[in-house]
C-alpha cells in the first residue's frame, strides 16, 4: 500500500509480498510481472502493483533503450534517489529504514544470480562432450584453446581434427597454444601441419597454463579440480569479466 507524508510526493510502503518480488526480480536480473506472477503465484493485477510500488521506492529502473525492460538497481543507489527529493526528516529516516532492510536480499540475490549465470561445473565427461560438439558448431567468430603437454592419444586427435576442420571451413578464427614437447609427436606434426593450411593459427611455448578452449570469447572451458577416482569434466565459465580477463 501507499500512504503521504506531510506534503511530500506519494511515498509507497514496502510490503512483504513486494520485497520477496525484488529479492525474485534480484535474482531474474530483470522485473517481468509474468514470471513474477508464476513463480510468486499471485494475480497478474498483484504483480503489477508491486512494480508500481518497487518503481516508486525506485529500486525498479527502465533499461536505456526499452523502457519495458525494468531492472532492480540495490538499496544504496535507491536510497540516494529517494532522499535526495526528500523534504523532511521523518521520510528520510523511513526510505533509509526499508532500503537497509533490502540490502541483505540484493545482495543474496545478485551472489545467486551471479552464481547460476557465471558457471556451471559438469562432472560428467558424455555431458561436456556433447556441450563443446554443440559449441563448436554454433560458435561465429574465433576459438581458442591452450592445449598443455606433449603428445595427444591418436583418437583425441581424430576428433580433434574433425571438429577444428569444421570450424576453420566455416571461417571462424582459430587460435591455439601447445608446448614445445608437442612439436616432436609424430601424430600431432601432421595434424598441426593440416590445421595450419585451413587457416588455423599455432604456436608453442615453454610454460603453458592449464587446459582451456573459448568460443566466441563468451564460454571458457576450463578442466574440472582434481576429482578423486574418475576422469576430470569441466567448468564452464559465462560470467563476462571473467571471459575476458582469460582470455
Amino acid at each position: 500500500m501507499s500512504a503521504t507524508i506531510g506534503s511530500d510526493p506519494p511515498f509507497a510502503e514496502l510490503d512483504d509480498v513486494s520485497a520477496t518480488a525484488y529479492r525474485l526480480a534480484v535474482q531474474l536480473g530483470r522485473f517481468n510481472r509474468h514470471e513474477i506472477a508464476r513463480q510468486l503465484r499471485i494475480s497478474t493485477d498483484e504483480a503489477t502493483r508491486i512494480e508500481r510500488v518497487l518503481s516508486l521506492l525506485c529500486l525498479l529502473h527502465p533499461t536505456p533503450g526499452d523502457a519495458e525492460l525494468l531492472v532492480p538497481v540495490s538499496p544504496d543507489a535507491a536510497a540516494v534517489e529517494l532522499v535526495g527529493s526528500a523534504e523532511n526528516q521523518t521520510r528520510d529516516l523511513q526510505v533509509r529504514a526499508q532500503m537497509l532492510s533490502l540490502t541483505p536480499a540484493y545482495y543474496d540475490g545478485r551472489r545467486e544470480r551471479y552464481r547460476m549465470e557465471a558457471f556451471d561445473v559438469v562432472s560428467d565427461v558424455a555431458t561436456v562432450q556433447s556441450l563443446l560438439d554443440e559449441l563448436s558448431e554454433r560458435c561465429r567468430s574465433e576459438v581458442l584453446t591452450v592445449q598443455p603437454g606433449g603428445a595427444r592419444p591418436a583418437h583425441i586427435l581424430t576428433a580433434a581434427r574433425k571438429a577444428s576442420l569444421g570450424i576453420l571451413d566455416r571461417g571462424v578464427r582459430m587460435r591455439s597454444v601447445y608446448q614445445h614437447t608437442a612439436r616432436s609427436d609424430l601424430a600431432t606434426r601432421p595434424f598441426v601441419r593440416e590445421l595450419v593450411e585451413h587457416g588455423g593459427e599455432l604456436r608453442t611455448s615453454e610454460e603453458v597454463i592449464d587446459r582451456m578452449i573459448t568460443y566466441d570469447r563468451e564460454v571458457v572451458f576450463l578442466p574440472e579440480h582434481k576429482p578423486v577416482g574418475r576422469e576430470p569434466g569441466a567448468a564452464i565459465v559465462r560470467e563476462p569479466t571473467l571471459v575476458a580477463f582469460l582470455c
